[in-house]
């Protein structure tokens, strides 16, 4: 009786810990794009050629991997080197430069979390816009990296890859 009574009291005491770490770990969570600005902005027309004008302004050059990050200490920037250094490892020659798009108008409407990543060819084309990875703490869940790298590797689509649909560890405004 009084082993049953332990298992129980074990059981629920599992039970309490999981439940409150998955409510915890739902609160690190949040939308990358949560008014879909940057997903409404991709849309309109020229919208390529304007963030590289903008990106090249604020001193990124042809052939750049921009890293976009806030001056306030966000724990999510920390979780994205390994992801950084994985794509400047695969991107040779390309330069590496970080950027608040508070700092860049036309960035500062729609980029609203960050950490983000942009890419501009050596024929100044963005080839990626939008975030390094999605799930908890931008770690567990799906990287974009290999992603990242295929849309800079291969022939330019007519338009470059925006992602604003992804859930992780973002630092909003």
């Amino acid at each position: 009786m009084k082993a049953a009574l332990g298992y129980v009291l074990i059981a629920c005491w599992a039970s309490a810990l999981l439940g409150g770490m998955w409510l915890y770990s739902r609160t690190q969570l949040s939308e990358f794009d949560p008014a879909l600005q940057l997903n409404s902005a991709a849309a309109e027309p020229g919208f390529d050629e304007r963030v590289v004008e903008a990106l090249i302004a604020a001193g990124a050059t042809p052939g750049s991997v921009i890293h976009f990050a806030r001056r306030q200490n966000c724990f999510c920037e920390t979780l994205t080197q390994p992801h950084r250094q994985q794509l400047l490892s695969a991107l040779a020659g390309f330069s590496a430069i970080t950027l608040d798009p508070d700092n860049i108008a036309f960035l500062s409407a729609f980029l609203s979390h960050t950490p983000a990543v942009a890419v501009i060819d050596r024929q100044r084309r963005l080839r990626y816009l939008g975030p390094y990875a999605q799930g908890y703490g931008c770690m567990t869940g799906r990287t974009f990296v290999e992603a990242i790298i295929s849309s800079v590797t291969t022939r330019y689509n007519p338009a470059a890859v925006v992602n604003s649909n992804a859930t992780g560890c973002f630092c909003q405004r």
